[in-house]
């Protein structure tokens, strides 16, 4: 699953969530219902809510740094294949200067 797909399900979550604290908060406020159970689920979902959005910025931190991560790498096997081809050219001049010169 990429980074985008996790972040649109959790987005998804998020919006359900934030739908039933809505609920519950109108519930509270109307007086329907059980205040003390109302307030503990109401404290259960905003606590879930903050670590949803804890997971997907966490989620997004790990896609870039390895993001990152892939870049230096992708850097670092260019600069290789650069000198491995600087390397054979200059093989290739050194043979070409040795068999010109005999």
């Amino acid at each position: 699953m990429n980074i985008n797909q996790l972040s649109a399900n959790i987005d998804a979550k998020l919006l359900q969530l934030e739908q039933q604290l809505n609920h519950l908060q109108r519930q509270l406020k109307q007086k329907t219902g059980d205040n003390a159970q109302l307030t503990q689920d109401i404290a259960a979902l905003e606590k879930l809510k903050f670590k949803l959005n804890k997971s997907r910025d966490l989620a997004w931190r790990a896609h870039e740094l390895q993001s990152n991560n892939n870049k230096h790498q992708l850097q670092q096997k260019r600069m290789i294949g650069i000198g491995l081809c600087v390397f054979c050219g200059l093989g290739l001049l050194t043979i070409i200067v040795l068999v010109l010169l005999r």
